[in-house]
């Protein structure tokens, strides 16, 4: 009898750019800013419209960005090394968290403030857990202990390209091939 697939036959493993954080643990490393950014992190408001092409995220700076017949919701992106993967197949996956769980998002910032802790950019590992599905989600976000990382990681980093700033102007982060510097 034969095989309905081939010999070698590898399904293709596509990762989206951005980091979708479904029910399970998730461990990151927050990557630094680039040499043109002046943060590696952008903020601001988002708000979901639709049409016949289907549903189309819109960002604004700030609050009275959005339009009165929206309702926005605060957001935070920033590039992540998604280490989860890495430690399962061994290859770096860079992605963009676009954080709106405020419960995310105030956690992160106490870590920041917290003298033991500091800045997490390429310092320490953050896992975060959700359990739970629509009104029932639940997020934990834990430091992990600050460990060297591993060879390769940065000149991998340096060779993906994302441009947050896209994010307000409806473009999409990923496609310059290259940055401008």
């Amino acid at each position: 009898m034969k095989n309905l697939l081939p010999a070698g036959f590898d399904l293709d493993q596509r990762y989206s750019s951005f980091l979708k954080l479904e029910e399970g643990k998730h461990v990151i490393v927050i990557m630094p800013a680039n040499e043109i950014e002046d943060s590696n992190s952008v903020s601001g408001w988002q708000w979901w419209t639709e049409d016949d092409s289907g549903r189309h995220p819109h960002r604004a700076l700030e609050k009275d960005g959005v339009p009165e017949e929206e309702t926005g919701k605060q957001f935070l992106a920033f590039k992540v090394w998604n280490k989860t993967h890495h430690d399962k197949t061994g290859e770096f996956l860079f992605q963009l968290s676009e954080l709106t769980q405020k419960t995310i998002m105030k956690a992160i910032a106490g870590l920041v403030d917290d003298p033991d802790w500091g800045d997490p950019v390429m310092s320490y590992p953050i896992q975060i857990v959700r359990k739970g599905t629509d009104i029932n989600t639940e997020y934990t976000v834990t430091p992990k202990p600050k460990q060297s990382l591993p060879e390769g990681l940065q000149e991998a980093f340096d060779g993906w390209h994302c441009d947050l700033t896209q994010m307000y102007d409806g473009g999409d982060p990923f496609s310059v091939s290259e940055l401008p510097f």
